[in-house]
């Protein structure tokens, strides 16, 4: 019982321990946010040193034409920046995934925004939009996933 409450314990110190952080991920997105340690056993199988966690925003790389930005000439880049389209969550995540409250927004470099989901999210999903209607007459909120971006 003793080592059940410390291990309960020592689960709750590292939830609490989130500290801000910038990381760049290999596919070029960028995360600002909280994050909290990751456990020794899930780093030493591949895992990630930390996990999102927190208050944060995920920004995906830009693209334009299905071309990364990241290969571009900077010359190309600057003159196609009005065609450039990318992916940012701003929201709360719990263990990595996208949790609580959060709007996943496409940008693009002419300065326009879509609003692709705002609402509710749960365990990494998008669960009750704020601009659905109750009172429609299909009253399931089932979501077309492929507007996401992923």
């Amino acid at each position: 019982m003793a080592r059940q409450i410390e291990q309960q314990e020592a689960e709750l110190a590292r939830q609490l321990a989130t500290q801000e952080h910038i990381y760049s991920y290999p596919d070029g997105s960028v995360y600002m946010g909280h994050m909290r340690e990751n456990d020794a056993e899930s780093i030493k199988n591949g895992g990630l040193s930390y996990l999102r966690h927190g208050r944060g925003t995920l920004r995906t790389p830009a693209f334009v034409c299905g071309i990364p930005l990241k290969n571009y000439t900077s010359e190309e880049a600057a003159e196609n920046a009005q065609y450039a389209k990318w992916y940012e969550y701003a929201g709360t995540w719990e263990n990595d995934k996208m949790n609580g409250y959060g709007v996943n927004v496409q940008k693009s470099g002419d300065g326009g925004e879509i609003i692709i989901f705002e609402g509710t999210w749960e365990n990494g999903k998008p669960t009750k939009s704020v601009h659905f209607k109750e009172d429609r007459d299909n009253h399931d909120n089932e979501l077309d996933e492929s507007v996401f971006g992923w």
